[in-house]
């Protein structure tokens, strides 16, 4: 998650995709490594747009509350 982030930061797009792929070791063999070695996912990363929508994020009070000790 903090490559994403700092991806983000630095005003590109990025996603973190896992796929089926991931255990072929046809494709292990490609990308150079070894078939015993276990792949999490991809990173795709790109320049994204500056008016991309973004997601709707809640107001912190929909979803907090203060707790006093007793």
């Amino acid at each position: 998650m903090n490559l994403l982030n700092a991806l983000e930061a630095l005003g590109y797009g990025a996603i973190w995709l896992s796929t089926p792929a991931l255990a072929d070791p046809v494709v292990k063999q490609a990308l150079g490594f070894a078939e015993e070695d276990m792949l999490l996912g991809f990173v795709h990363v790109g320049t994204a747009p500056p008016d991309r929508p973004r997601p709707r994020r809640p107001e912190p009070a929909a979803f907090l509350r203060h707790w006093l000790a007793a």
